[in-house]
């Protein structure tokens, strides 16, 4: 028989709406899980543990995938930002300009 997942991560997983699902490999008859993939509900995945991971080893790597998503987030935002400072920027040339060509008439 295979190691049993830490009791500390399904409590934390279910106390904080984390998916935490077995994956059994290609032998499926073994029954025995390979890995656990660890997913958010809004499908950000956060990783996959081992079933004799230890509680501290799955807080880390639940750290880090967190890290990462919120600089990429960063980057995403930062993106944003400045496409949205561009499309302001030709708004208004746009608008003194159409107000220009009203003032000619």
């Amino acid at each position: 028989m295979g190691a049993i997942i830490n009791k500390r991560i399904i409590e934390f997983g279910a106390n904080h709406a984390l998916n935490i699902l077995g994956n059994y490999g290609r032998d499926r008859r073994a029954r025995e899980v390979k890995h656990y993939s660890i997913s958010t509900d809004s499908g950000i995945k956060l990783g996959r543990i081992k079933p004799d991971c230890s509680y501290e080893q799955f807080l880390e790597k639940i750290a880090l995938e967190a890290i990462c998503e919120a600089e990429r987030l960063s980057d995403v935002i930062t993106v944003m930002e400045e496409e949205y400072a561009e499309l302001c920027e030709d708004y208004t040339a746009l608008k003194e300009e159409a107000t220009d060509e009203g003032q000619d008439d």
